[in-house]
């Protein structure tokens, strides 16, 4: 009879703790569920991080970035262009449709298993898609830049008694 008893006590202990296990896979599915509703941590999008965010953020931070002016270095001088001078659109649909494409298109239980074991995915990387005006962006560098930065040439001189010369 004793034995018995002891069986009985392990088969309720055995199935406590697969009870437990069952409820902390629950847990863990719901949190990976959760956590791939935003993009991975590894995810960058037109040079920017967007690891972490969910999609509408991570347009906000895309159009927040390419919306600041352009440093420019020409000779010694340095300035900024507004790249609405220039007709510069970015477009975000694109750029997060492909972003949406990575972020899914990896299996979900293969996905939550490398999650389980706390393995890094690939780093993401959606290119820049954007357009631009090039006959207004050069409408610009010639009338506005080159009109006052640019220099004349100055022939150069030979330094007498050498094989030199000066600019």
């Amino acid at each position: 009879m004793k034995i018995r008893g002891s069986s009985l006590y392990l088969r309720w202990v055995s199935l406590f703790f697969i009870s437990i296990a069952s409820i902390l896979t629950v847990i863990t599915l719901v949190q990976y569920s959760r956590l791939r509703n935003d993009y991975p941590p590894q995810m960058v999008i037109a040079g920017v991080p967007v690891g972490g965010l969910d999609p509408q953020t991570a347009a906000q931070r895309l159009l927040q970035v390419y919306s600041l002016p352009v440093e420019i270095h020409y000779g010694d001088a340095i300035f900024q262009l507004d790249p609405n001078l220039i007709g510069f659109q970015l477009n975000v649909e694109s750029m997060l449709a492909a972003a949406d494409l990575q972020r899914t298109g990896a299996s979900f239980w293969g996905g939550f298993w490398d999650y389980l074991w706390n393995r890094k995915s690939a780093t993401a990387e959606v290119p820049l898609v954007e357009t631009f005006s090039e006959e207004r962006l050069r409408a610009y560098l010639t009338s506005e830049i080159a009109a006052r930065y640019d220099q004349p040439p100055i022939p150069a001189q030979p330094i007498p008694g050498s094989t030199e010369f000066q600019p």
